[in-house]
């Protein structure tokens, strides 16, 4: 402090950097180049679980992890050298549990060049590396997607070839069946690829063909959530079979009516649903002896699915 008791100018920066230390959320530490703590402050407290009594003038050692040993060696070194080292690694909390952190450590110089501390500062980047975990897990979700519908796809083509070889018959069919599969799609990116609850998915993928009365659609069942591998294949299902009762059945007059309805049955620890599609007020029922497209989706689409026509 100067005569007529203004504080010197060093002294206002050190001040000024001490009020700094003490307020930020970070982990700043100073240490000794061999690495021993000297100072510790609030931030590293919360981040470490360390009171500054218990911490200081042990080693930096105690939150490194066995195997990062190396880190903390190769910032020293580059400490002594006057270098900044900044990584992105993991330390540990005083419970043993990791922590994500990004570490700058800096050299700090006496006023002849030679260095006397290194500076530590460590920011929590927990959240921010749960977030980049959760992008990578739903892109690696969104390829395999993507590859299962290119297949989808081709294998709908083919099937809707075979049996509606006629262009125009084929392109009102191949567009809806992609239609579906579309909204499935949808559906499961509008949820993260978590699954729907059964009575949405199903009003929802029988949507477009019903568009204005007459059309009913009566749905009965317990609250059930789809998984997302069985919204795909469920939901062409549920086009063709919706239809077949537009072209055939009872959606094909206005007195019909279909009734949706589902139920877990139970047989030991495993949990099956049963799904039925029936329709009334309709035209009478001919059978077919050619196996549609939905048949063949339950088939080979859906998981050990047997179906019951009667």
């Amino acid at each position: 402090v100067t005569e007529d008791g203004i504080a010197s100018a060093p002294f206002e920066a050190a001040a000024r950097l001490g009020a700094i230390v003490q307020a930020s959320q970070d982990a700043m530490i100073s240490a000794t180049p061999d690495g021993i703590i000297e100072t510790w402050n609030p931030g590293a407290e919360v981040l470490f679980g360390y009171r500054e009594s218990e911490i200081v003038g042990k080693s930096l050692d105690l939150l490194v992890p066995g195997d990062r040993k190396h880190e903390l060696r190769a910032k020293l070194n580059n400490a002594i050298q006057g270098k900044i080292l900044k990584v992105e690694t993991v330390r540990l909390h005083k419970d043993g549990t990791p922590i994500d952190v990004t570490s700058t450590a800096s050299p700090i110089l006496a006023a002849n060049g030679a260095v006397t501390s290194l500076s530590v500062t460590m920011e929590d980047i927990r959240e921010r590396k749960g977030r980049e975990a959760q992008v990578m897990l739903l892109n690696r979700e969104l390829a395999h997607r993507v590859k299962n519908s290119l297949a989808v796809i081709q294998s709908i083509a083919s099937q809707t070839l075979r049996s509606t070889p006629a262009p125009e018959d084929f392109r009102i069919a191949f567009q809806g069946r992609l239609q579906a599969l579309a909204a499935a799609n949808d559906l499961l990116i509008q949820t993260n690829w978590q699954g729907s609850a059964l009575s949405d998915f199903v009003s929802r993928q029988l949507a477009p063909l019903m568009p204005r009365a007459p059309r009913k659609l009566v749905k009965t069942g317990p609250v059930v959530r789809l998984p997302p591998d069985f919204l795909i294949p469920i939901g062409l299902v549920l086009h063709e079979l919706g239809t077949n009762a537009v072209k055939y059945g009872a959606w094909s007059t206005e007195t019909g009516q279909v009734h949706v309805t589902w139920s877990i049955e139970r047989s030991g620890d495993d949990r099956h649903l049963v799904l039925t599609w029936a329709e009334s007020g309709g035209p009478v029922v001919i059978p077919s002896s050619r196996k549609g497209f939905g048949t063949t989706i339950i088939e080979r689409g859906i998981p050990n699915a047997t179906l019951l026509l009667t």
